[in-house]
């Protein structure tokens, strides 16, 4: 995977949670594809949880798991920062790039300690 997000992906993304009221998620792979993971969260227009039985079902079709490289989100109608929630269930150990989808545009995430963030990548700024 390159570092750098394609715009043409970022693109794509964007137009998948266009015009959605709840948040939509899922896991981006090396070569800058995507699956699309089922929220089945309590209050899915402002939060994600993605469907266990799903998200094992993909990760177990894949040859080798380390295909995956990010987690996506979206926050309808919200910030395209991280949220608190966000910050609270990301664990720091976790191998994966974050994404999150917000106001047209996908922003990458790096985290930096216990309750910070910072991005790394926008897409708004090709």
């Amino acid at each position: 995977m390159t570092d750098k997000m394609p715009m043409p992906f970022a693109q794509n993304l964007v137009n998948l949670a266009a015009g959605r009221k709840t948040e939509i998620c899922g896991f981006i792979m090396e070569d800058w594809s995507f699956k699309q993971i089922t929220n089945v969260s309590l209050k899915p227009e402002t939060s994600f949880f993605m469907d266990p039985q799903e998200m094992l079902a993909f990760m177990k079709s894949l040859d080798d798991v380390t295909e995956i490289t990010g987690v996506f989100h979206s926050h309808p109608g919200g910030s395209p920062d991280p949220s608190p929630d966000d910050l609270q269930g990301w664990h720091p150990s976790l191998p994966y790039r974050y994404f999150i989808i917000a106001g047209g545009r996908v922003r990458e995430f790096e985290r930096r300690g216990d309750n910070d963030f910072a991005c790394i990548f926008d897409s708004s700024e090709w």
